[in-house]
């Protein structure tokens, strides 16, 4: 009977034991709202929630919370990591203090290495100080940043995503946008600052390139010397106004179309050849070729891009 209670107990001891190796190795890796048991492991285990698409646990692992979280969520980490997974997380060195840590990490994203410093601090469990990158218009500034989107969203108000792949894109279709990777250097920047690049799109210069053959209209549909709106000016002080006829306009492939995406403007240079008949104040009508260099800026922020000729 007593060697039965000793068994007992010795299996309850057993079991007791085991259950505290368990909770202090899920201590050991985080927790939601838990922290890590070390600045080092803090960062790992965030890497490694990152890594396998679990997005609550990653921003359990941060100090600071965002404004918002719509863009911090399984789904689009899913899609993140989907394009670039996140492997070989190394911890290269740790500056060790008792309640702020630097923790020099590397991994890569997809094809991209990355490492930075990042800040860890001890506040009921080691956690980031920040787990996420802000996006914000203003940080970026410029008219074009106004069209800028992310994973579809526009940037009316700032946005926080994780380190990795991030779909840019712009709510222009006359503007494509690039991005620098946005990775560990960021996350520990806290901030995606000035590294979005803005570009005239192939779509947005058929547009122009459209608009600039429809606008020889404004000459050919005309009988004024000088039509409002026609690219081409003629300076025929001789020529009676009103009596003009355009014929065809040529020249619209000979065009350079120089965007400035930061003001929403691209500015268009190119050669035109038309041919006008007129009556003269000496009472002939001859028709004459002229050949023009003309030039003049589209307005990217109209749908279609307003084009104004000098």
């Amino acid at each position: 009977m007593v060697i039965g209670l000793v068994v007992a107990a010795v299996v309850t001891v057993l079991a007791l034991l085991a259950a505290l190796a368990v909770v202090i190795t899920r201590s050991d890796s985080g927790g939601s709202g838990a922290g890590g048991e070390s600045a080092q492991a803090a960062v790992v285990a965030y890497l490694e929630a990152l890594a396998r698409g679990d997005a609550a646990t990653a921003l359990s692992y941060s100090k600071s919370q965002p404004v918002s979280t719509e863009l911090l969520t399984d789904d689009i980490l899913g899609r993140q990591i989907a394009k670039w997974p996140i492997t070989g997380i190394r911890v290269l060195d740790t500056t060790d203090n008792n309640y702020v840590s630097q923790v020099h990490v590397t991994a890569k994203f997809g094809d991209e290495v990355s490492e930075a410093k990042l800040l860890v601090e001890n506040q009921d469990g080691w956690k980031l100080t920040n787990a996420f990158i802000k996006i914000d218009k203003s940080q970026i500034g410029q008219k074009d940043a106004e069209t800028l989107t992310v994973f579809g969203k526009p940037i009316d108000q700032p946005r926080y995503v994780f380190p990795g792949w991030v779909d840019v894109g712009s709510s222009s279709p006359y503007l494509s946008v690039t991005s620098k990777p946005m990775v560990l250097p960021q996350l520990a920047a806290g901030a995606s600052v000035m590294s979005m690049s803005f570009k005239l799109s192939d779509a947005g210069e058929q547009t122009i390139r459209t608009a600039i053959a429809e606008s020889f209209t404004a000459c050919t549909n005309s009988n004024l010397i000088r039509p409002p709106n026609c690219p081409v000016r003629v300076n025929a002080p001789n020529y009676v106004d009103g009596t003009a006829q355009w014929g065809p306009i040529e020249g619209a492939e000979t065009f350079k179309i120089i965007p400035l995406t930061s003001a929403m403007t691209a500015s268009l240079v190119g050669t035109l050849t038309a041919t006008i008949t007129a009556q003269q104040t000496n009472g002939l009508t001859p028709t004459n070729t002229v050949t023009v260099l003309v030039s003049g800026t589209a307005d990217l922020s109209t749908s279609p891009p307003k084009l104004t000729w000098n």
